[in-house]
């Protein structure tokens, strides 16, 4: 799903840098010198912008595999010093 986002985005900002070059070339009064060079500036700037929000905007949770922490397992779950079946002691009055 992800995929199919960044590419309908990229082909969105592809028609809004074209757009805004030939805004610009009107300005101008024809054709600009270097276009391609001016058209991938003003494609990189938007995408460099609306990636990076579309990426903090979908930012998730990490997903922590349960055994991840195999080695380091808190100190509640470590087996108790008295053994299975056992009777707790008690200390004489």
């Amino acid at each position: 799903m992800e995929m199919i986002l960044y590419t309908v985005v990229a082909v969105a900002l592809y028609l809004a840098a074209d757009h805004i070059l030939n805004y610009i070339e009107r300005m101008y009064g024809g054709i600009l010198p270097y276009r391609s060079v001016i058209f991938f500036a003003i494609i990189m700037v938007l995408a460099t912008v609306v990636f990076d929000f579309i990426k903090s905007s979908m930012k998730e949770e990490p997903i922590e595999h349960p055994y991840s922490n195999a080695l380091s397992a808190p100190p509640s779950s470590a087996p108790s010093s008295q053994g299975a079946g056992s009777a707790p002691t008690v200390a004489p009055e």
